[in-house]
């Protein structure tokens, strides 16, 4: 069941989860964008991917040594 890692309520469907975390402002946001992201995942994915993000360094703890 898909759960708000902000507020920890559960969801019935994904869909209702995105709707959440947009009526609420939960989740993380990519201010650029103008999105949210209903997880860190979500959004390290966005700005690796995206070409409106050129600059993004991944996080340190997903950098492999």
């Amino acid at each position: 069941m898909p759960c708000c890692s902000d507020c920890h309520r559960a969801f019935v469907s994904l869909h209702s989860l995105f709707q959440h975390c947009r009526d609420k402002l939960h989740g993380q946001i990519c201010a650029p964008c103008r999105r949210i992201f209903i997880s860190d995942t979500a959004l390290n994915m966005h700005l690796r991917d995206s070409p409106r993000h050129p600059e993004w360094i991944p996080p340190m703890e997903s950098i492999d040594e």
